[in-house]
C-alpha cells in the first residue's frame, strides 16, 4: 500500500513541476522577479511557492478585490487559478501518510518505513556476501532461476533510492513525534542604514534566487516604517526595510529544521521532477521484491522433504547445504530412489549432522554462497562436525554445487570434503563438482557411486530434470511371456514420439517411479523386457496388460547409451532383460559395422535361443555367444568375457567400443575381468571409460 501510494504521488509531484514550468524559472535572481512583479501589479500582498514549483501570487486588482493565481516568473503572466491539490491526491497522501488512523497510522507508517531501512542493509549485505565482497557490487548476475535474478536486478537499481526514501520517512516520523529535541530559534537585529534604492537595487535580494523562496509577504505601504518584506527561506526568515533593503532582523531555524526540510525534498521528491520519477519507480519496485522474494522463498520450500526413517536408524544419511534450494532437489531425486528399494534414508540440512549410529554412507550435497562460505543451512556444520564423533566407520562421498564463473567455484564443497578424514570416516569417492546444476554431471556422479556402493542409481540424465515433463499414455501391442521359468515378459507398445536404443521408459505405479531400458523392433514399435517379480509394482503393472490396454509413462533420452552407427566395431555384454535395448540397437545399427554379442541368462529359454540366432538374422553380428548359470554345464557372461578377451582388447585398442548392460552385481564383475583384461596394455579401464568406449546402463 506505502509503495502504491507512494508511486502515485511521485508520479504526481513530476508532472506538477513539468507542467508549473518550475525548472526553467528558479536561478532567477528575487530583486528581478519582485520589481518585474510589482510593476505589473502595484497592490501584491504575498508570493508563494508551493512545493509543486507554482509561483502563487496574492492581490488586489484596481477595485480593491483579492485575487489568488499562478504566474510565470518570468513574464508575470497569470497562467491558472490557484488551487490546492485534487480531492484523490489529498486521499492518496493521507493514506499513504497514516492510513486514516490519524496519529497512530503516522506511527505506523514510521515503524514500517524503519523497518525498511533494516530489510535494505539486510539485502545489500547479502548482495555483498554473493558477489564477495562490497567492492563488486555490479559484477555478473549469477543465478538458478528468473525470480532470483528479478530479485538481485531489483535491488541493485532500486536500492539506494529506497534507502533515502525509507531513512528520510524514518527521521521525519521521528521529528513529527518530537523524538529529536528541537533547539531555539536565533534572532539578530539590525538598525536601518543607508539610502533608500528601488527593490531591484537590493543587495539581499540579489543573493536570493527565487527558488530558494517559501514565501515572501508585501509592505501595504512602503513608507509606513511599521510595514517591511518578509522573506521566508527554508533555513531563515528575513525582515527587509522596504525603502533601503536593510535587514532588521534575521530569524535562523534551528539545525532540526533545516534538515526537516532537507529530508522532505528527499522524502517527497519535491526538489526535482527527475528525483520524483526515480522515487516513483523505487516505490514500484517494492511489489517486485515482494513478488520474487516469494518465489525464492517458495523453491526453498524443496528443503522441506518428509523422511519416513528417523536419522538414528538411517542406513544412509543426505546432508545438504542449500541457498536456494536447488541442491535438495538433487537430494530429493537420490532419496526417492533408496525409498522405492527400501533402503533407510533420510536428508537433513548440513546444521543438523548428529551422531548416526545406523548409517553406512553418508552422502554430502552442498552448495558455496558467495566467495566460498557456507550456504545458510550449513552454518554450523564445520563447530558439529568437530564436536560430534561417529561410533562407527562410515562410507563419504561429497558433491559440491556452484558456477565455474567464480573464482571459488565449490569453495565450501572443497572445504568439507578437507574436514571429512579421520578413523570415523572412509572415502568412497573423490569429491565431485557440478557446474550450473548439470544435470549430465549429477547423473555421471550417481552411475559412478552406484557402481562404487553397489547400490543402483538411475544413471539416465534426463531423470535429474527437475522441469516438469509430460506423462503420456502408451497402446500395449504385445504382451509375450518368453522366459516362463525367469517370467521374463517382451511387451510391445506404440511410441508417441521418436526414440533410440537405450533411452528409458519411466512408469509411475503407486506413486512410485520405475525404468526400464527401451529398445525399437522391426515393427518400429518400443521394446522392454521386463521380469515378474512377486511384490514388485512396475512389473506387476506391465506384465498384466493386454494388447490394447494403456498405460501412462514417459520417455527419457538417455544419451549417454546409445548405438553410435559410425563406430567399426562393437562388443554387447548382457545379462537377463539387459539384452532388451541390444535387440532395438542391431535395427538401428550400420550394415558396415561388426558387432558381437555376449549375454549370460539363468534358464535356457527362447530368449536365450533369441540370442543365439542373431547371426543369422543380421549379417553384421559376427558372434552373439549365451552362457547358461543353470544348467548341466553352468557358465555366466563373465566366463564368456574371459575366453574372449584377445577380441575385447583388440576392439578398445582399435577404437571401438564395449557397451554393458544388467545387473549391477553383473557390471561390478565384469568390470573386475575388464581391469584384467586390460592389465598389461598400458591403457587401463578407466581410460577407455573416461573416453566414452566403455559405457554402461545397469540397475
Amino acid at each position: 500500500m506505502i509503495s502504491v501510494t507512494g508511486a502515485i504521488l511521485a508520479a504526481d509531484s513530476a508532472w506538477q513541476r513539468i507542467r508549473s514550468g518550475a525548472e526553467s524559472s528558479t536561478e532567477e535572481p528575487l530583486s528581478e522577479v519582485i520589481a518585474r512583479l510589482q510593476e505589473k501589479y502595484p497592490d501584491i500582498l504575498e508570493l508563494k511557492r508551493s512545493d509543486a514549483g507554482y509561483t502563487e501570487l496574492q492581490i488586489f486588482d484596481e477595485e480593491g478585490n483579492e485575487e489568488r493565481f499562478n504566474i510565470n516568473p518570468k513574464t508575470g503572466e497569470k497562467i491558472s487559478e490557484s488551487g490546492g491539490e485534487t480531492h484523490f491526491i489529498s486521499q492518496v497522501k493521507t493514506l499513504h501518510r497514516s492510513f486514516f488512523l490519524h496519529e497512530t497510522g503516522r506511527a505506523i507508517a514510521g515503524i514500517f518505513a524503519f523497518l525498511l531501512v533494516l530489510i535494505i542493509i539486510s539485502g545489500s549485505v547479502l548482495l555483498a556476501k554473493r558477489n564477495g565482497g562490497w567492492l563488486k557490487p555490479i559484477s555478473k548476475i549469477r543465478t538458478e532461476f528468473p525470480a532470483q535474478f528479478l530479485h538481485i536486478l531489483a535491488s541493485r537499481i532500486f536500492s539506494i533510492p529506497l534507502l533515502i526514501s525509507a531513512v528520510s520517512g524514518t527521521v521525519l516520523c521521528l521529528f513529527r513525534f518530537n523524538l529529536i529535541p528541537e533547539s531555539e530559534v536565533r534572532v539578530s537585529k539590525n538598525p536601518e542604514a543607508g539610502s533608500p534604492v528601488s527593490v531591484a537595487e537590493f543587495p539581499v535580494l540579489r543573493k536570493i534566487k527565487l527558488g530558494e523562496v517559501q514565501k515572501i509577504q508585501f509592505p501595504l505601504d512602503a513608507e509606513d516604517p511599521e510595514e517591511h518584506f518578509k522573506i521566508i527561506l527554508p533555513e531563515k526568515m528575513l525582515l527587509l526595510s522596504p525603502r533601503t533593503g536593510t535587514v532588521l532582523e534575521e530569524h535562523r531555524e534551528p539545525f532540526r529544521k533545516n534538515v526537516e526540510v532537507f529530508l522532505k525534498i528527499l522524502h517527497t521528491g519535491n526538489s526535482s521532477a527527475a528525483w520524483s520519477v526515480v522515487l516513483g519507480l523505487a516505490s514500484l519496485g517494492i511489489p517486485i521484491f515482494i513478488w520474487s522474494g516469494f518465489a525464492i522463498w517458495y523453491r526453498r520450500s524443496w528443503k522441506k522433504i518428509k523422511n519416513e526413517f528417523e536419522p538414528s536408524v538411517a542406513e544412509i544419511i543426505i546432508l545438504v547445504g542449500s541457498e536456494n534450494g536447488t541442491t535438495f532437489q538433487f537430494a530429493q531425486k537420490i532419496h526417492q530412489q533408496f525409498a522405492s528399494k527400501k533402503i533407510k534414508s533420510t536428508v537433513l540440512n548440513l546444521d543438523d549432522y548428529a551422531e548416526f549410529t545406523a548409517a553406512k554412507h553418508l552422502l554430502i550435497f552442498t552448495a558455496t554462497s558467495g566467495d566460498g562460505e557456507a550456504p545458510q543451512n550449513a552454518l554450523k556444520f564445520k563447530d558439529r562436525l568437530e564436536q560430534i564423533n561417529q561410533n562407527h566407520k562410515i562410507l563419504v562421498s561429497v558433491v559440491g554445487f556452484g558456477s565455474a564463473s567464480y573464482p571459488k567455484f565449490c569453495g565450501y564443497a572443497e572445504s568439507v570434503f578437507g574436514w571429512i578424514k579421520g578413523a570415523h570416516w572412509a572415502q568412497l569417492l573423490p569429491l565431485y563438482k557440478i557446474n550450473e546444476k548439470n544435470y549430465t554431471e549429477f547423473s555421471k556422479w550417481a552411475q559412478y557411486w552406484a557402481e562404487q556402493s553397489g547400490i543402483p542409481l538411475a544413471h539416465a540424465a534426463e531423470y535429474y530434470r527437475f522441469e516438469n515433463q509430460k506423462v503420456e499414455s502408451f497402446m500395449i501391442t504385445e504382451n509375450i511371456l518368453i522366459d516362463e521359468k525367469n517370467s521374463t515378459h517382451c511387451i510391445r507398445f506404440k511410441p508417441t514420439a521418436a526414440f533410440r536404443s537405450g533411452d528409458l521408459l519411466g512408469i509411475y505405479p503407486q506413486g512410485k517411479e520405475r525404468f526400464y531400458s527401451l529398445g525399437s523392433s522391426q515393427s518400429g514399435d518400443a521394446q522392454i523386457l521386463v521380469k515378474h517379480y512377486k511384490d514388485g509394482i512396475g512389473s506387476g503393472l506391465l506384465c498384466g496388460l493386454r494388447a490394447g490396454d494403456y498405460f501412462s509413462g514417459k520417455i527419457l533420452e538417455n544419451k549417454n547409451f546409445r548405438l553410435d552407427p559410425a563406430v567399426p566395431e562393437v562388443v554387447m555384454i548382457a545379462n537377463g532383460t539387459g539384452a532388451a535395448p541390444f535387440l532395438g540397437m542391431l535395427n538401428e545399427s550400420s550394415p558396415h559395422q561388426e558387432i558381437s554379442i555376449l549375454c549370460g541368462f539363468r534358464f535356457e529359454s527362447e530368449l536365450s535361443e533369441l540370442m543365439k540366432s542373431l547371426p543369422r538374422r543380421f549379417s553384421n553380428v559376427k558372434m552373439s555367444e549365451v552362457a547358461i548359470s543353470r544348467g548341466g554345464n553352468p557358465r555366466r557372461v563373465t566366463d564368456l568375457m574371459n575366453q574372449n578377451s584377445l577380441m575385447l582388447r583388440r576392439v578398445l585398442e582399435s577404437g571401438g567400443v564395449v557397451m554393458l548392460c544388467g545387473s549391477l552385481a553383473m557390471y561390478r564383475d565384469s568390470v573386475e575381468v575388464m581391469k584384467g583384461i586390460l592389465e598389461s596394455t598400458g591403457k587401463d579401464f578407466e581410460f577407455y571409460k573416461n573416453a566414452g568406449q566403455i559405457v554402461s546402463d545397469c540397475y
